[in-house]
């Protein structure tokens, strides 16, 4: 209901990714930007820094990705 299609993260633990990814995917794209620059600024600002891509279902594209790693 909240028009994610699907959100892909990028960080470097895969434990980290998984539950990201599903947190982000829960609280869609608005609230999960926050949650990343609010509630995690460690994961958000330290490097390798955390990349976020959500996909709507209408297509379009929002990322989080201060290290330009989805190209």
């Amino acid at each position: 209901t909240n028009g994610v299609a699907s959100v892909t993260v990028l960080c470097p633990s895969a434990m980290w990714a998984d539950g990201l990814s599903t947190t982000l995917f829960v609280l869609g794209p608005e609230d999960g930007v926050r949650f990343l620059r609010e509630s995690l600024p460690r994961l958000a600002q330290a490097p390798p820094r955390v990349a976020a891509l959500w996909i709507l279902t209408d297509n379009r594209q929002i990322k989080i990705d201060p290290d330009r790693r989805f190209k």
